[in-house]
């Protein structure tokens, strides 16, 4: 569902923001997650890489010793 039909889409859109602006901080979406939602297609927010399956992505990053933070 679009951010903008539950009202969210400017709050998101700052908290990603922020994000992006935190030093070592990479954004991604999971590719499978967005074929799923029919939004595959679609243009992503700028400074979001498309990924092709996050679960690998997550096991690669951690293999190197990051860590995932979750952020509410």
């Amino acid at each position: 569902m679009p951010f903008e039909a539950v009202g969210l889409s400017q709050e998101v859109r700052n908290k990603l923001d922020r994000l992006q602006k935190l030093p070592r901080v990479r954004l991604q979406a999971c590719n499978l997650a967005l074929r799923r939602q029919g939004r595959a297609d679609k243009p992503l927010l700028p400074g979001i890489e498309k990924v092709t399956n996050d679960f690998i992505a997550m096991a690669g990053y951690g293999a190197q010793s990051y860590t995932r933070i979750p952020v509410d």
